[in-house]
């Protein structure tokens, strides 16, 4: 058999408090974190994950039950009053999608688009977001887009959009203020494929890449996308 190691007061000492440090940092793991946590762990590992494979409404439970703080989450947040708005990556969960924080500039909105066969979910952390959303174009024709409804979001709030519902725009309904919302796309085929943009007097698409972001984990990039 083994001897005991006999270990010096000074060591339990030292293992002590590393015990108290390992704890306290669970402690501190913030809301926001076990929100990234949660949102990994429903949608698991699978490289092969499909658009039915995922659990939506559980997803919308997590990010309508998260309590927001801005202090854990504004690290992700860089405004660009430059642009519309900036999409900065915070987690690619696995692989298995895309978890953005954007950060818009008052008053400004996005393209009408498509979502490449992905779900979209959306919570707003901070002002107010309009969504239009529109009826998809009938191919071949040029007319204007039908916009099937207009809604208005305001810190809090959850929305979820899909290719099944059609396409939209989003946009800071605040003409002082900037608005910040996170936005989870699953599966990722967004960052992968890009994705359909359209000419609201015409229905007319045009593909874009949206594989760049404007910061990666709270790092900002050098050279940002300029979408």
């Amino acid at each position: 058999m083994s001897p005991i190691a006999v270990q010096s007061p000074q060591a339990v000492a030292e293992f002590q408090s590393h015990q108290h440090q390992d704890l306290s940092l669970v402690q501190r793991r913030s809301n926001f974190d076990i929100l990234i946590s949660s949102i990994r762990d429903t949608l698991g590992t699978n490289p092969e994950l499909k658009f039915d494979d995922v659990d939506v409404d559980k997803l919308q439970m997590l990010l309508r039950a998260y309590q927001s703080s801005r202090p854990e989450w504004e690290r992700f947040s860089f405004i660009d009053f430059s642009r519309n708005y900036t999409r900065n990556l915070v987690d690619n969960l696995h692989g298995n999608a895309n978890l953005i924080l954007m950060t818009w500039t008052p008053n400004k909105a996005s393209l009408i688009h498509d979502h490449t066969s992905a779900h979209c979910v959306m919570r707003i952390l901070q002002g107010h977001i309009i969504e239009t959303r529109y009826e998809w174009p009938t191919p071949g024709v040029e007319e204007p887009l039908k916009v099937k409804q207009v809604r208005h979001y305001y810190a809090g709030d959850v929305a979820y959009m899909s290719d099944d519902l059609g396409i939209h725009k989003v946009e800071n309904g605040d003409p002082d203020s900037v608005a910040v919302s996170l936005h989870l796309y699953t599966p990722p085929y967004i960052e992968k494929r890009g994705c359909n943009t359209f000419n609201a007097k015409t229905g007319k698409s045009c593909h874009i890449k949206l594989s760049e972001y404007y910061s990666r984990k709270g790092e900002k990039i050098s050279k940002p996308s300029s979408h």
